[in-house]
């Protein structure tokens, strides 16, 4: 009977670590290449939001933006109304074209502000990837479902799946980005779905599907927001991912950045109890860790 029970247990933890690395990321998956679209360099400068998409930011009117430190920071401005808080942020994410055949899209962010943020890619301008230059495909954008999942890997080394469970206040599906989080986003494409408006046949196939940016590139980027207080919210390091990319010469600013967390390395666990058990269990036991360390040893939490 007891034999029976650690078996039950080491399929649960076989099935266990399989769903928990359903989500790959450039620090759990060494397959997974890293192309930087922007480190996000230059001059201290304050944005004149009288300047639309001048260099590349478009505005709510809600933030104040800016690059410091070689970093985009958005905060709230002090009189700001409730409501909207956009950046159109081409210039930054660069995604455009780059983002062909990639499994995601993924940034540096660091959240000061007092409180948990919501975020989301929304009102994209989304184009064919052989026509950016020309034009967009008109009237049509990105968003977040409810289903959309992400992963938050924090600086100390802890992923964190979760999915756009927060409320933008448009309705919209948005992730959560915690108080106080620092590390790096990383959303599948397969958790952005395409809108597609209705004066665009020839597109009307890929309506309310996830995104295939091998037919549709990511030409400008929104970063919708609710939330931001005039603490601020830091960007940096935009990147797209995935096995059949080609790395960039800089990739290793971003994966390096991060080392996993071991299982034990937040305490040892006892082992003379288990040590204790017949050599029929440890047998399996065995088994059973083995079958762990094939799934990886990280420390990856499932957000409810």
């Amino acid at each position: 009977m007891k034999k029976a029970i650690v078996l039950l247990l080491a399929c649960a933890l076989i099935l266990s670590c399989a769903a928990a690395f359903a989500a790959a990321t450039p620090w759990n998956d060494k397959t997974v290449n890293v192309k930087i679209t922007n480190s996000v360099t230059g001059e201290d400068t304050i944005y004149d939001q009288s300047a639309a998409f001048a260099p590349g930011i478009g505005w709510s009117g809600n933030l104040d933006w800016s690059l410091k430190n070689n970093q985009l920071v958005a905060a709230k401005k002090a009189d700001a109304a409730s409501g909207a808080e956009t950046g159109l942020t081409q210039s930054f994410a660069n995604y455009a074209a780059n983002d062909t055949g990639a499994d995601g899209y993924g940034f540096y962010v660091k959240n000061n502000c007092k409180g948990e943020v919501l975020f989301s890619f929304q009102g994209t301008w989304i184009a064919p990837p052989s026509d950016i230059a020309n034009g967009t495909i008109s009237n049509s954008g990105i968003m977040f479902t409810n289903d959309s999942e992400a992963v938050l890997t924090s600086m100390d080394g802890v992923e964190t799946a979760i999915k756009a469970e927060g409320v933008l206040d448009n309705g919209c599906a948005a992730i959560i980005i915690p108080e106080g989080f620092e590390g790096y986003v990383t959303i599948p494409a397969s958790s952005i779905i395409v809108d597609i408006a209705d004066d665009n046949a020839e597109y009307a196939d890929l309506d309310n599907k996830p995104l295939d940016n091998t037919k549709i590139t990511l030409n400008w980027v929104a970063l919708y927001m609710n939330n931001v207080d005039t603490n601020g919210i830091i960007f940096d390091n935009f990147f797209v991912y995935g096995s059949d990319i080609t790395a960039s010469e800089d990739a290793s600013i971003v994966t390096d950045a991060i080392t996993l967390k071991q299982d034990g390395q937040d305490g040892e666990e006892d082992d003379n109890k288990d040590n204790q058990q017949g050599t029929g269990d440890l047998s399996v036991l065995a088994y059973a860790a083995a079958a762990a360390a094939g799934c990886g040893t990280l420390i990856f939490r499932k957000k409810k």
